[in-house]
């Protein structure tokens, strides 16, 4: 039985009011290449099919560095090169971003939008990840930490805005029209929302692990 819960509860505060809402996340699907394939990080492993390298009692042996450097260099190199190549075309396609959107026509300036705050979201919650229970180290809103200075927590912030509330101004504008513009002006989401990616811009190049 796994220790991780299916469906996590996060308690998000915003200004006036908490938001409730339940995230199911599935465990990580291994493919067919990483089940057959042994581990290693082409030529800085440790290890080659289970073979110690670093540790192990022939390290210094020129018999023992002779075998296993071309092993790694002429058959470790290629696999890795032609799994990448495999993977980077099937499951890992980093170059495409999904923006979520439903199929029809949208402006270049909705999509880029779009695009820059699912890219965040692939960040916050592939990168940084939510917390399981009783997570004893620094985290924020649910979701780790991984560096210090406030942009891990300005970027979850950014994601849960883009996320959920968001949503809940959409909503009213369509619900209420005439009393949203009465009350905010016609055009304070469009100028919340360029407010929002120029916040997500300052922080663009924090966004790595």
């Amino acid at each position: 039985m796994s220790d991780a819960p299916k469906a996590l509860k996060h308690n998000l505060l915003s200004d006036d009011e908490e938001i409730s809402f339940d995230l199911n996340f599935p465990r990580p699907k291994i493919s067919l290449l990483q089940r057959i394939l042994p581990p290693y990080a082409s030529s800085s492993s440790d290890t080659v099919f289970g073979i110690e390298y670093y540790g192990n009692k022939h390290y210094d042996k020129w018999w023992f560095k002779a075998t296993i450097g071309a092993y790694r260099n002429i058959v470790l190199k290629n696999i890795d090169r032609v799994y990448w190549w495999i993977r980077y075309r099937t499951f890992s396609r980093y170059h495409i971003v999904n923006t979520g959107l439903s199929p029809r026509y949208y402006d270049v300036d909705e999509l880029m939008f779009h695009a820059c705050f699912s890219l965040l979201g692939r960040f916050v919650e592939g990168e940084l990840g939510i917390i399981p229970t009783n997570y004893p180290h620094e985290h924020y809103r649910g979701y780790r930490l991984h560096c210090e200075g406030g942009t891990d927590e300005a970027a979850i912030d950014l994601w849960l805005w883009y996320r959920f509330e968001l949503k809940k101004l959409e909503d009213q504008l369509e619900s209420d029209y005439r009393g949203f513009v009465d009350k905010n002006g016609f055009d304070y989401i469009d100028k919340l929302k360029e407010q929002k990616l120029s916040e997500l811009m300052k922080i663009r190049t924090t966004l790595w692990t």
